[in-house]
């Protein structure tokens, strides 16, 4: 089974993007994360709410879980850039698989994570 995490999902381009994946891949685990903003709505994903592969998030926190649950989550991004940092303003989720940290060396990850906590990050998932 291959786990797919979908950011924005409950926008246009991101629920219909489910309803295909979940058309076309069956075998799909799907997570999909919004913050219902402007463009995220609920309504986006009536139809697909109750398919079996589309699982709700259920996060383990690892480290810092105090700090974690009292931090005000101000966006979601995926990225597997360990450049990502400068990106980034602050209070965000950053999802990655983990490919690019798998291939780093030790000064990179170390780097990437101080370089997060840096510009303020709330929290890394891998």
């Amino acid at each position: 089974m291959v786990n797919v995490v979908v950011t924005g999902g409950a926008g246009f381009i991101g629920s219909n993007f489910v309803r295909y994946a979940l058309a076309v891949h069956p075998d799909w685990q799907i997570t999909t994360l919004d913050k219902l903003t402007y463009a995220g709505r609920m309504e986006n994903l009536q139809d697909v709410l109750n398919h079996p592969t589309l699982a709700a998030a259920d996060p383990v926190v690892r480290a810092a879980a105090l700090a974690v649950a009292k931090t005000q989550l101000r966006w979601i991004h995926s990225s597997e850039i360990l450049g990502i940092a400068p990106l980034l303003g602050g209070g965000e989720l950053l999802l990655t698989g983990g490919a690019s940290l798998a291939l780093a060396s030790d000064e990179q990850r170390t780097s990437y994570i101080r370089e997060l906590a840096e510009r303020g990050v709330a929290a890394l998932a891998v």
